[in-house]
């Protein structure tokens, strides 16, 4: 197959809309995950009937308000903390790993390769799914509440040992993502344009490492501090990290420029 340019205005145009969709089919799965669970353990009536967190403009656009609806509390002083930590693992452990490793099989799947648009909006769901789990492990590790603080509770573990056996496969997960998943985008969709690689990769870094790090959280949180030092501490260390990471993956970096080296057998697509 030639070599084609690909459109830069065509990615400005599909970038936003693709990443904004692609967090709205992440985020219900993982919901989903929690409420089933729930139900299957005769902890909720409706598995369905998640707080989908009203009209508002934030939540129509980013659903910040959207709960799984399972009612930890009760559980908890019920003595139910295994079915509690079941429940609460759901979401990232099962919800959110499925979607993930979906995702990668997707990206590698000839018939989505065939199709750009498909390919190129797959990729931000893969994205999306591992900002989640980055979300949770490690940034959130820490967190009283939440879906972690709410499992090391029900098994009546420390949080250093989901910090330790599921941080490792996380930053592996990261590693991959940028040093191969990205890569093999710009040759899969033959995005040969400097600007347009770069920019990709700078919006990657900062959703994973910005959005996902949780740094929003820190700048409008009254109390930044109201989740404990060592949440806060990951929070910052991850937005401190951004500007290195976008300098070592940039695309005239060596080790970027030899990898982009499509292989003779490798399908491509073009946006144009």
């Amino acid at each position: 197959m030639n070599r084609q340019t690909v459109s830069p205005t065509m990615f400005i145009i599909i970038t936003p809309l693709f990443i904004w969709l692609s967090h709205y089919v992440a985020v219900f799965p993982h919901e989903y995950a929690h409420s089933i669970t729930a139900w299957s353990l005769g902890e909720m009536e409706n598995p369905f009937a998640l707080d989908y967190g009203g009209t508002s403009w934030k939540n129509l656009l980013l659903l910040w308000n959207i709960d799984e609806n399972v009612n930890y509390s009760r559980m908890f002083a019920q003595g139910h903390d295994v079915q509690a930590a079941l429940c609460a693992f759901a979401g990232p452990g099962i919800g959110t790993v499925l979607m993930f490793v979906l995702g990668s099989l997707l990206l590698k799947d000839p018939l989505v390769i065939q199709r750009p648009f498909l390919y190129y909006f797959v990729f931000w769901f893969h994205l999306m799914n591992l900002g989640n789990l980055y979300d949770y492990v490690p940034i959130r590790t820490f967190t009283p509440g939440g879906d972690i603080g709410n499992m090391v509770r029900g098994l009546h573990i420390s949080p250093w040992w989901v910090f330790v056996l599921a941080g490792y496969p996380v930053a592996y997960l990261m590693w991959q993502f940028f040093t191969r998943t990205m890569i093999s985008m710009y040759t899969t969709l033959n995005i040969v344009n400097l600007p347009l690689q770069a920019g990709i990769m700078i919006i990657c870094v900062l959703l994973l490492f910005g959005w996902f790090g949780g740094i929003l959280g820190v700048i409008y949180s009254d109390n930044p501090l109201e989740n404990g030092e060592i949440t806060y501490f990951l929070k910052l260390t991850s937005f401190v990290a951004i500007p290195g990471l976008i300098r070592l993956l940039w695309p005239t970096r060596k080790w970027i420029q030899e990898s982009l080296e499509p292989l003779p057998y490798q399908p491509q697509a073009t946006l144009l």
